[in-house]
């Protein structure tokens, strides 16, 4: 897609940047307006919003953890493994 050079349409007595700039547009109208390498920085930026929302979405949660400590059932109380954890997550910092 190759930048505007020409003065769109609607401007009339300003500058065609001045004016494209001031009229509501889409998102194509407006990346129509820069240069060869900003409209590639915007492609860029878009494919990885996109990357980032395809990783965000999980599907239902997969409790393949649940019953890995049943052996400790009778060893703890779920209190006593509560502070356990608390105490590893201070030793982390």
């Amino acid at each position: 897609m190759q930048p505007l050079t020409q003065r769109p349409r609607f401007c009339v007595r300003e500058s065609w940047r001045t004016c494209a700039l001031k009229q509501p547009k889409t998102l194509e109208e407006i990346v129509k307006y820069l240069a060869a390498a900003d409209q590639d920085e915007v492609r860029e930026f878009a494919e990885r919003l996109l990357a980032k929302r395809r990783s965000e979405a999980h599907g239902q949660p997969k409790f393949t953890w649940a019953g890995a400590l049943r052996d400790l059932r009778e060893r703890y109380t779920s209190v006593q493994l509560q502070h356990q954890i608390a105490r590893w997550r201070i030793e982390g910092e």
